[in-house]
C-alpha cells in the first residue's frame, strides 16, 4: 500500500500532494518483535526463562504435596487452579 512507484499512498500523492502515508501501527510492532526476537540477548533471556519453567514443572509435578499447596496459593488467589507444564524444548 505504500509502495514507492505504484502504492496506493504514492497515487494518492499524485491528486493531492499534501497526503502523509504512515505505515500500519501492527505491521511496526510486528517488525520491530521479530527483529528484537533474533536479538542474542533475546534468545538468552528466553533461554534462561524456559529453564526456569521447567524447574518450577518438575518441582510441583513429582509431589502430589506440593501440588496441593500449589492448589491452595491459587485458590487463595481466586486463581483457576491449574498444573505447571514443562516447556518443550525443540
Amino acid at each position: 500500500m505504500v509502495g514507492s512507484k505504484s502504492g496506493v499512498a504514492t497515487r494518492l500523492k499524485e491528486v493531492s500532494p499534501f497526503v502523509v502515508s504512515v505505515h500500519c501501527i501492527a505491521h511496526r510492532t510486528n517488525l520491530a518483535t521479530l527483529q528484537a526476537a533474533e536479538s542474542s540477548e533475546c534468545k538468552v533471556v528466553s533461554s534462561e526463562i524456559d529453564k526456569t519453567i521447567n524447574l518450577l514443572a518438575v518441582h510441583f509435578k513429582k509431589s502430589g504435596k506440593k501440588k496441593t499447596i500449589l492448589h491452595a496459593i491459587q485458590k487463595e488467589l481466586n486463581d483457576a487452579q491449574k498444573n505447571i507444564k514443562e516447556v518443550s524444548q525443540d
